[in-house]
């Protein structure tokens, strides 16, 4: 359980802290970082 929830709160500070530095331009990389951290988060998982 504990594990699982790093796995989905470490992505979103993460984002947090990059939002900060980002620009609309960047923005579609960071949802692409965010998706392939997800897609690992769960592969692993399994």
């Amino acid at each position: 359980m504990g594990r699982a929830e790093t796995i989905w709160k470490l992505p979103q500070i993460v984002l947090r802290r990059a939002f900060g530095h980002l620009t609309r331009r960047d923005y579609h990389l960071a949802m692409l970082i965010f998706l392939s951290v997800f897609i690992f988060a769960f592969v692993a998982n399994s």
